[in-house]
């Protein structure tokens, strides 16, 4: 394709963006350098998205445009489930959870978005620990507001884990997989059923 062709369609340009955003961040992948991944002029690309911060729109609104949320689990298994799930969309969109929180501060759009998005999943969380408590799985708090913080802390691990990559890329560790993250917050919650259970039939596979 010869630079300054409009051959380009908007999901060549959504692809390029992801990649460049992965590997640059949000700071670092300009539109210049996006036009260059394309090779393409800066004219060619702004004349489907006219600034960064529009394209960065397209870009989380094409990530959750068909996003669903998937029925609460009832179970351990049904959990793990979903945890592995998530690790792999991570996987998939490691440049929006490494971005998660930049694309809010640049973006009201985007910021709308995420905050109907924490609405939704925290609503769907009390749902997962009732259906959890009901099959004697999950221990009753400890002291008031305990669940609370507990689905705050989950959903915060579920939302800047990928964070910790970098980090750890740059000081040679190893970080652990979000499912075991995840699990590693909920088994002190866990009956004693609930604890066997984990460890009789889940802990072997992870």
């Amino acid at each position: 394709m010869s630079r300054g062709s409009k051959q380009t369609s908007k999901e060549d340009i959504l692809a390029a963006a992801r990649k460049l955003l992965t590997q640059e961040g949000s700071a670092g992948a300009s539109m210049r350098d996006i036009a260059a991944e394309l090779n393409i002029g800066v004219g060619n690309l702004t004349y489907y998205y006219k600034t960064k911060i529009e394209l960065m729109e397209a870009v989380v609104l094409d990530l959750h445009q068909n996003a669903e949320l998937r029925p609460a689990p009832t179970d351990l298994a049904g959990l793990d489930e979903l945890f592995r799930i998530a690790e792999s969309k991570h996987a998939e969109s490691t440049y929006y959870f490494r971005n998660y929180a930049k694309f809010a501060k640049v973006s009201g759009q985007i910021r709308e978005i995420q905050t109907t998005l924490w609405q939704k999943h925290r609503e769907n969380w009390v749902v997962i620990l009732e259906n959890l408590r009901a099959a004697d799985l999950t221990a009753p708090e400890g002291y008031a507001g305990q669940y609370e913080l507990f689905i705050d802390s989950v959903m915060f691990m579920m939302l800047y884990r990928d964070s910790r990559d970098e980090v750890d890329g740059y000081m040679g560790f190893t970080a652990p997989s979000l499912t075991d993250c995840l699990w590693s917050l909920f088994y002190p919650v866990l009956t004693e059923n609930g604890k066997k259970i984990y460890l009789d039939t889940i802990k072997k596979t992870l």
